[in-house]
């Protein structure tokens, strides 16, 4: 959880708030006044902003931890080019010649209307 807070700037602001209101009606009553009210003021409005904020992380931390979790739960390895996890999650099309039904991936003879390849387990798309 998050420890450090912003909200005691809101104070500062507030005395700001305060001295310029105190200059503007030159009166000293009334820039204390705004001082008192606009420090609590100011330090609720930052209080609010950083729960709120906070939240927003946490949810979005949550769902890429999910997100990771997921991606751990697959069956296929992972590797660091981009091309061959492409190429693992795109179904192998079998080749059709005249000797009979191949596996694009790894060449292997598949029986017609066969879903995956018997040698590698490469889903086969349906012609």
């Amino acid at each position: 959880m998050r420890s450090r807070t912003y909200a005691y700037n809101g104070i500062i602001l507030g005395i700001l708030f305060g001295m310029a209101a105190g200059a503007y009606t030159e009166s000293a009553p009334i820039g204390v006044i705004v001082a008192i009210l606009g420090s609590v003021v100011c330090f609720l409005i930052i209080r609010f902003l950083e729960n709120l904020l906070g939240r927003g992380i946490d949810k979005a931390t949550d769902a890429v931890a999910n997100q990771f979790a997921k991606r751990g739960q697959k069956s296929t390895p992972q590797s660091g080019n981009l091309a061959d996890r492409f190429q693992a999650s795109v179904p192998s099309q079998p080749t059709t010649t005249q000797a009979g039904t191949f596996c694009t991936k790894c060449g292997a003879a598949v029986k017609p209307g066969s879903t995956f390849c018997v040698k590698c387990g490469a889903e086969l798309k349906k012609n």
